[in-house]
Parts: structure tokens; sequence; C-alpha cells
């Protein structure tokens, strides 16, 4: 059997526990013995428990269908998503959630009660947001926002304190009726921070 430079045994992939690893013919070992949830044994490539294709031995998605009739719809991607990025290390935006310690409320591990928490206020172009970036997906701590809102509440959002306010660069260029990209221009272009910032976009 050939080396590998991960070993997925013991890991959890929604309803897939990783079992051991299958050798193939070409003594590759690309695929693994799995256990669903429900007590199914199959065996699932790496690239689909990894990417999130397969979920389950099926039951995920019967059960789905037969309880909310929502898995086609964007909710329950949004749903997916939450606890994909809380949960999977091989997903891109782990390192932002579930390695700095960001979690979902065991509530929420059906989407049903996900739906039946979240789905006052939903509409089709708003998004999840968590009110402090800090805590984890709860009801309480969880909203639904625009993406301009949701911008304004990330991690990354330049904060600046001028005349006894503290805004976002998005807020004070809406307050102080300047473009948007000329304080972004200001600041990365130009190195300019804090009050020294908006006092060169407004001209004084």
């Amino acid at each position: 059997m050939s080396e590998r430079c991960t070993n997925l045994i013991g890991q959890r992939f929604d309803r897939w526990i990783v079992l051991s690893s299958v050798e193939t013919e070409q003594g590759q070992t690309s695929r693994w013995l799995c256990r669903c949830d429900c007590g199914n044994y199959r065996i699932v490539r790496e690239k689909s428990l990894i990417a999130g294709g397969s979920r389950s031995c099926g039951c995920l998605t019967r059960e789905s269908n037969r309880t909310h009739g929502m898995s086609d719809t964007r909710p329950y991607r949004i749903w997916q998503s939450m606890k994909t990025r809380c949960t999977n290390s091989k997903q891109p935006n782990y390192e932002r959630y579930g390695a700095r310690g960001i979690s979902y409320t065991p509530d929420w591990e059906t989407f049903q009660r996900f739906w039946a928490d979240m789905s006052d206020g939903y509409a089709d172009d708003l998004t999840l947001d968590r009110i402090d970036n800090n805590k984890p997906y709860t009801k309480d701590n969880c909203r639904w926002v625009t993406p301009a809102q949701q911008n304004r509440n990330s991690r990354s959002a330049v904060m600046i304190a001028y005349n006894g306010e503290r805004l976002c660069l998005t807020d004070w260029a809406q307050k102080l009726n300047i473009p948007r990209k000329r304080l972004y221009y200001l600041r990365y272009k130009k190195g300019l921070t804090g009050p020294n910032l908006l006092r060169a976009a407004i001209g004084t």
C-alpha cells in the first residue's frame, strides 16, 4: 500500500464515519470504507468525502425529502455551508470558522430545527450573519442581513474612530457623502489610516 499524506480514519463527514482505507488494484487508497449513522456501510471516494459530494448512504436525502422537502432550496444550502465551514478542515473557509473554535448549536444538527428557528425574516437577497463574530451559530446570535451589512460586521472590516464615532469605511463613506472607492484608494494606495484618511478624503 502506498503512503498517503492524509489519514481520514476516524474523521466524520456529515453522516459518514471513516473506518479504514481501501486499496485499489494500482495500490492507491483514494477510497475509504465508511459507516453511515443509519448503520449502512459503503466504500466512498476520498474526493467525494472531502468536497461534500457524499454525505450519507442516501438516507439523508430520503429523510430530507420526506420531512421538509427543502433539500434543493437556498436555505438548505446555507445550512449545509454553515455546518461544513465549522466542521470540515478541508474546506477553504475552515480556517476562519472551525479552526477558530466557531461551532453551531447542537439544536441545528438537523435542518428542521435550524429552519424552525431562522425561517422568520428570511429573504432570497439576505445572508446568514452572526451578530458577534466570536460566538457560535445560535438562534440568539444569528440574523438575516444584506451582503453589505454582513461585510460591515466581518472581522476584516476597517474601523475608524473620528469625531467621537467609530464606523467602518462603508459607513463613513455614506455619512460623509464620499465615494467608497476614494476611501479605499487613500487607504490601500496612499497608505493613510485612521482620522488622517478621513481628513484627506474630505479635503481638511
